[in-house]
């Protein structure tokens, strides 16, 4: 269960309603054109603060404007509940919470081994929680960086290859197999044809590839907000890889040429004397970053900034690649390479093999770094 802790509370009066709503097995995405749908609004009316997993149990807020209180109220959207409503100056856009409150179940854990959590969970309060992107970053197939890499490079062959056939397909969505067989032998009518309507970018994308024949068309026919969530995959991916090199041992230590986060800002400093911040960082005011690469990221200096530099010259990128007009979406900034976990309950062991996490996180962090670090496993993206 995750329930969204707003940055401010709606004032009573505006123009904008406010929907507090629980949804369950939807994507933010899905729960906003349902609800769209439901009132005859388009779902970019729908704003939102952040996006919430499908696989749980979510309680977050949407806005929406000039939209009467009652026919909200009166809407019945399945997988949504309305839990509250009211009313505000401005549309909600994403940033605007002030983090996450997440209450997680682990099953299948060996009897006593709550002392255990209890322990990791002591240590994550004190050096915090590495920062990486989860696996729900890279969508089902975890190849969402992929074609984020093939937008980015332009490269419309490379898309549509990896959109359609995924690696690890054989694997998965049995009702797509045969259309993927299909486009792989390059029937590609069959494969529009018989390609399940749930995928519903991937039939965007074929049925232009069938009329025009053009494999770059049939990019650009993808949702604009599917290829920005492509685009990001790619530059989440390297910031992982950039985490990765850095090592998770030094998440609590700052280096001379780290840009430092500071995180009651959101702002980044450069760090000429390591020593002089030692405090700051042992109390998590600071940490050390890593880039979200794009047109105006500033990298580190010294050996972190070798990393980083390291990192672009291995995906084959450079300060160049950002001045395309199709990349201007990709601002650029600096991440946290850890994150401070706040409201820390105890461990609790429910019934034998049940495990009861509580606490808070930042916005843009992931839950599931906390249960890799608890259960020393990896993390399905359909987890939490």
């Amino acid at each position: 269960m995750v329930t969204e802790i707003p940055l401010y509370e709606a004032s009573g009066q505006g123009t904008h309603l406010y929907l507090t709503v629980r949804k369950t097995g939807l994507t933010t995405h899905a729960a906003i054109d349902r609800i769209a749908r439901s009132l005859g609004r388009k779902s970019r009316d729908v704003g939102y603060a952040g996006l919430k997993d499908a696989a749980a149990v979510a309680v977050q807020r949407l806005s929406i404007e000039h939209v009467d209180e009652k026919a909200v109220e009166r809407l019945s959207v399945p997988g949504v509940e309305i839990i509250d409503v009211q009313r505000h100056h401005n549309k909600l856009k994403p940033g605007h919470l002030a983090g996450n409150r997440f209450r997680i179940v682990i099953r299948g854990a060996r009897h006593g081994s709550a002392a255990d959590a209890q322990k990791s969970m002591d240590v994550l309060a004190v050096r915090g929680v590495p920062n990486h992107f989860g696996e729900q970053r890279f969508g089902g197939y975890q190849s969402g960086h992929l074609a984020g890499r093939a937008l980015v490079n332009d490269d419309a062959d490379a898309f549509l290859r990896v959109l359609m056939l995924p690696a690890g397909w054989r694997d998965f969505e049995p009702d797509a197999g045969a259309a993927r067989t299909a486009f792989s032998e390059g029937r590609f009518d069959d494969a529009l044809r018989t390609l399940p309507v749930f995928l519903h970018d991937e039939r965007l994308l074929l049925a232009e590839f069938v009329r025009s024949g053009n494999a770059r068309s049939a990019m650009l026919s993808v949702r604009q907000r599917m290829r920005r969530f492509y685009m990001n995959a790619w530059q989440s991916h390297l910031f992982n890889e950039v985490l990765r090199r850095r090592g998770v041992d030094g998440i609590d230590t700052i280096a001379e040429g780290d840009l430092a986060y500071i995180h009651s800002k959101g702002a980044v400093f450069l760090v000429d004397d390591p020593a002089a911040e030692a405090e700051r960082v042992r109390t998590a005011e600071i940490s050390p970053s890593g880039p979200m690469f794009g047109r105006k990221t500033i990298l580190a200096r010294g050996a972190p900034g070798d990393v980083e530099r390291a990192v672009m010259r291995d995906e084959g990128i450079s300060a160049d690649t950002f001045r395309s007009r199709h990349l201007k979406a990709l601002v650029g900034e600096r991440r946290p390479l850890r994150v401070p976990m706040r409201d820390v309950q105890p461990v609790s062991e429910p019934e034998a093999g049940v495990i009861l996490l509580e606490f808070s996180l930042p916005p843009g962090s992931y839950a599931t770094n906390v249960v890799r670090e608890v259960t020393k496993t990896s993390v399905s993206s359909d987890c939490c």
